[in-house]
């Protein structure tokens, strides 16, 4: 895991600024490390470019400030959340290649309704005794686009990785909610674990103008 003396991946990148660049990491590397561990105190806008979006796995991408929103309401009721950015690869076209965990602890104080969003509030006397644990998702791969230094655009679509150094376990049941497809991946994944599913997003229009009136779920 990283600590004071690393910035993760093993351990490979130095959490000290100079000491990263002595040990070769780029100033894009850096920005990205600290975009990515920085959604729990809000130190990911420092390194993200003007118009920046996160697009986290099951959903469109958003604006920096209302991902930063999400994520500041979910620390109140996951106080022990942490991200773990374990790998930085840059790619033929100028995107990165990301390897992020969320190790989001377990759930010790309710949490309230997002407003805007379709996230719901969720009390801890309520949640299923099998989510009473210290939740942590499998290792995912985010395409990052970068700007000036900093953070425009992170994407993920639910690829996920095993055996990545400095992973934590992910508990299994998240690993088979990213298998299963952006339905149960992302937020949609914690919420139905803590047994709030979302509701399922409207359907396409033409889809659902080809469909026969029968169709319809019943009332």
């Amino acid at each position: 895991k990283p600590t004071l003396e690393n910035m993760g991946a093993g351990g490979s990148i130095p959490a000290d600024e100079a000491a990263a660049k002595e040990a070769g990491r780029t100033d894009d590397e850096i920005a990205l490390y600290k975009f990515c561990v920085g959604l729990q105190d809000g130190s990911t806008k420092a390194v993200s470019a003007e118009g920046c979006e996160f697009g986290p796995p099951g959903a469109p991408p958003l604006p920096i400030d209302a991902m930063l929103g999400i994520c500041k309401n979910m620390v109140g009721a996951l106080p022990d959340w942490k991200s773990l950015c374990l790998g930085i690869e840059k790619n033929e076209d100028g995107t990165y290649t990301v390897l992020t965990q969320q190790c989001c602890g377990a759930m010790k104080a309710d949490l309230p309704a997002v407003e805007g969003t379709p996230f719901p509030a969720v009390a801890v006397a309520e949640i299923p005794e099998e989510a009473k644990i210290e939740m942590t998702l499998p290792v995912e791969v985010g395409t990052y686009t970068m700007e000036d230094g900093k953070v425009k655009k992170g994407l993920y679509v639910g690829e996920i990785r095993d055996g990545v150094e400095g992973a934590a376990e992910p508990t299994p049941a998240f690993v088979e909610m990213w298998k299963a497809g952006p339905e149960t991946q992302g937020f949609a994944g914690f919420f139905k674990f803590v047994g709030k599913p979302l509701p399922a997003p409207p359907a396409d229009d033409a889809a659902a103008a080809d469909a026969p009136a029968e169709a319809a779920p019943a009332e």
